[in-house]
């Protein structure tokens, strides 16, 4: 009963801090394909998710972030594209499933999230669209493994590599991990297909201890190799720093 209290308190102060963001939104923040992050922008979002990470009671660690304008990285839980807008505002690529979260989608949408339906042979025209923000001068951020888990990284799927490939791209593999007390790993708090979004959230809101690791592994050139070969090269890379920082604890 404690812990469902403490949760419910956390969840009051969530939602007080989703209105805050949705009037911040509706006044500064509208970001669609013709058009990049502006400073202040950029300012107000990152702001927005180091306070949405504090309210659910999540501490963020991270080494000194790269500079690519692209990052990807293993999927663990809806709470990754928080961690990584808290250190730099970039678009998301993001299941359609997404759009559709009471209040989450609609800012996810205004900050620029692009959707992709699962099934719906919709990678050419998403890999486009993510062509025209990098043009634009924004970061991209995209999951090559397709799913969230727990545990060690998955195979990287090699699709959306063609991006970074064809842009000529610099691309920042990045470890994230999911810790509790006395840094143990937590594969209990990934966001998997048994869970609806809101359960997922009632069941972070009771935890404590909670930090997300946020390991920046060493850029990777895409020029001159294969979508193969650089999906490998990615996730060689993120396992690497995964398995660093969890045979250290």
């Amino acid at each position: 009963m404690c812990r469902k209290l403490f949760a419910s308190w956390r969840l009051l102060k969530l939602i007080m801090w989703l209105c805050l963001g949705t009037i911040l939104a509706l006044l500064w923040v509208k970001v669609d394909l013709h058009k990049g992050y502006t400073t202040m922008q950029s300012g107000i979002i990152r702001w927005w998710m180091r306070g949405l990470l504090r309210v659910i009671g999540v501490s963020l660690v991270h080494n000194k972030a790269s500079t690519a304008s692209v990052w990807v990285a293993n999927h663990v839980s809806w709470c990754d594209i928080v961690a990584l807008m808290a250190i730099k505002p970039s678009r998301f690529l993001s299941k359609s499933e997404v759009a559709h979260w009471p209040v989450i989608g609609w800012l996810a949408k205004r900050a620029g999230t692009l959707f992709i339906k699962r099934g719906a042979h919709q990678a050419h025209k998403v890999t486009n669209q993510l062509a025209q923000v990098l043009r634009l001068g924004d970061s991209i951020v995209f999951f090559p493994e397709g799913t969230s888990q727990g545990g060690e990284p998955k195979k990287f799927h090699a699709r959306l590599f063609a991006l970074p490939i064809a842009e000529r791209a610099i691309i920042a593999p990045i470890a994230l991990i999911y810790q509790g007390k006395n840094h143990s790993l937590r594969e209990d708090l990934s966001y998997t297909g048994n869970q609806s979004f809101i359960q997922n959230l009632w069941y972070l809101l009771q935890q404590k201890d909670v930090t997300i690791q946020v390991i920046f592994m060493p850029d990777i050139a895409s020029e001159g190799l294969t979508r193969n070969d650089l999906a490998d090269a990615c996730q060689e890379s993120v396992t690497c720093g995964w398995q660093q920082i969890v045979m250290v604890k």
